[in-house]
């Protein structure tokens, strides 16, 4: 019930928060909220379920939480993910360096930047902008209210489930969001 409560008091920021990227139907009749970590296995391993939602269901809108809880090396790519957002490149850019193989270093990063398309010197300047930081760290004390721990963690309607979930869990969530 404290979960409940908890994703009830905070509707705002996880639905309306205008600066989490947004991706699938910004109009979207079901939101998916997802808290990770671009270096998190498993969030990695989530990552093509969520995209292949967006493809088979196209009134659903996603919410990215950038929650870089593996240490100072995931502030990175999440400040550059934010930062992409000015060139409105985020999902592309997103969805790579998630299938990116390896650390993301800071050089590994730029190249992820240019094959996207980013212009990779406003990229590293965008990044300077402490608003980044500022936003993981209201990511990181609203999973706190919520009880989130790890990652990944997703939100749909009234349920939180942590953990790595395949698409036909996040589907069945989406169906059960729509009915209420």
């Amino acid at each position: 019930m404290r979960v409940k409560e908890a994703i009830a008091t905070h509707q705002r920021e996880l639905l309306h928060d205008s600066t989490s990227p947004v991706g699938g139907d910004p109009a979207g009749e079901v939101t998916v909220i997802e808290f990770f970590d671009y270096r998190c296995g498993f969030c990695q391993r989530a990552a093509g379920s969520v995209t292949q939602l967006q493809k088979d269901d196209t009134h659903v809108r996603i919410v990215y939480k950038n929650f870089p809880i593996l240490g100072v090396a995931s502030v990175h790519p999440a400040t550059a993910a934010l930062a992409s957002r000015s060139q409105v490149q985020h999902q592309a850019f997103h969805e790579v360096l998630f299938a990116a193989k390896g650390e993301l270093a800071k050089e590994h990063i730029r190249q992820i930047a240019n094959d996207v398309g980013l212009d990779t010197k406003k990229l590293v300047a965008d990044m300077e902008n402490p608003e980044w930081l500022a936003i993981i760290e209201r990511n990181r004390a609203l999973a706190s209210d919520l009880g989130i721990t790890g990652t990944p963690a997703f939100v749909v309607g009234t349920e939180l489930v942590p953990g790595a979930i395949d698409l036909t869990t996040l589907k069945d969530l989406v169906a059960r969001a729509r009915t209420r």
